[in-house]
């Protein structure tokens, strides 16, 4: 599938990049063509897509959300010696 779409990258358009999509995993024989062709092919597979969606709020509905605080130090150290 990933040398079809290689050849459909070098056709009429002549592209030298293109992102292919997968739900599921890439296979390491996948990832090893893609790292040998001459051609960019941006390898996108099920989890990175799930977290795309979730960066971009893209099809997703956000459940909670939370704030984490920590101190600020340089607060405290302004009043440090003073009565």
């Amino acid at each position: 599938m990933l040398q079809e779409f290689e050849g459909s990258l070098a056709g009429i358009r002549k592209a030298v990049i293109g992102v292919f999509i997968t739900t599921s995993r890439f296979t390491r024989e996948a990832k090893e063509y893609v790292a040998k062709i001459d051609r960019q092919i941006v390898l996108i597979d099920g989890k990175q897509l799930v977290d795309l969606m979730i960066e971009y709020k893209l099809g997703v509905i956000e459940e909670a959300s939370y704030t984490l605080s920590r101190l600020d130090e340089g607060y405290f150290q302004k009043y440090a010696g003073q009565k």
